[in-house]
């Protein structure tokens, strides 16, 4: 099993801009949020016989038609109670520079493939004896009425994170809100391409998000990725 080291790029504040201009009376309008998305310069780093282990080469050698190279994004989100994200998503284009390849760039493996929370969902409704409704979960509270509790309940995942296209050319990564918390916190994605030898390639990543503004509505941002050098697009070099 080969081992890598992964790379932990200075995160950089992203700026995110509303896709369409909405007003709310007044002069009011939907502004660009700071402060919510901070990322890493992506690292990209060539999977060959000098970084893998000697289990891996046999598998390098069987596919003289392929490069391998593994793709590292960090993403950072800051939740925000008022303006919460609603969800996320990290887009990324494999395209070749070269129209004569033998074909294009595919996402071969990707992690984390997702991400989920438990949740404990009741079957049934509390009821006591004057039918008075009771939360599901929560024991009834002694009362003239009197009542009882009997309960059934069995695990939901709620999918916060997950990885979508593997083996295609647009991998994905998406981010949902769920009912067990907000997207918060910072994320590693790593992403292995594979690509035709001695072609040269390039990985181009957008990222958008929706955030439910009060009073208004939800509205979808785009990250401002071009104002940072390096942060929209990689090189793959073709050796």
């Amino acid at each position: 099993m080969t081992i890598l080291e992964l790379p932990e790029p200075e995160l950089r504040t992203i700026r995110l801009d509303p896709y369409e201009r909405a007003t709310r009376g007044a002069g009011d309008t939907v502004a660009p949020q700071t402060g919510r998305l901070a990322l890493g310069l992506p690292i990209l780093q060539p999977l060959n016989a000098e970084t893998v282990d000697e289990d891996t080469k046999p598998f390098l050698q069987a596919r003289t038609g392929s490069r391998f190279h593994l793709l590292t994004i960090i993403t950072s989100f800051t939740s925000d109670l008022d303006r919460p994200f609603v969800s996320a998503w990290v887009d990324i284009k494999l395209r070749s520079r070269d129209p004569n390849a033998p074909g294009q760039p595919i996402a071969w493996s990707m992690k984390p493939d997702s991400a989920s929370e438990a949740v404990s969902v009741s079957r049934k409704v509390t009821l006591s004896r004057s039918l008075k409704l009771g939360i599901p979960g929560v024991p009834l509270k002694a009362s003239v009425g009197g009542g009882s509790e009997q309960q059934e309940t069995f695990i939901r995942h709620d999918v916060s994170m997950e990885a979508l296209n593997e083996g295609r050319s647009d991998p994905r990564w998406a981010f949902y809100t769920t009912n067990s918390g907000q997207i918060h916190g910072k994320h590693t994605l790593c992403l292995v391409i594979d690509i035709p030898a001695g072609v040269h390639g390039t990985a181009s990543i957008e990222m958008s998000a929706t955030i439910r503004i009060p009073r208004m509505k939800i509205f979808k941002f785009s990250a401002a990725l071009t104002e940072v050098e390096g942060m929209d697009t990689v090189q793959i070099p073709p050796s």
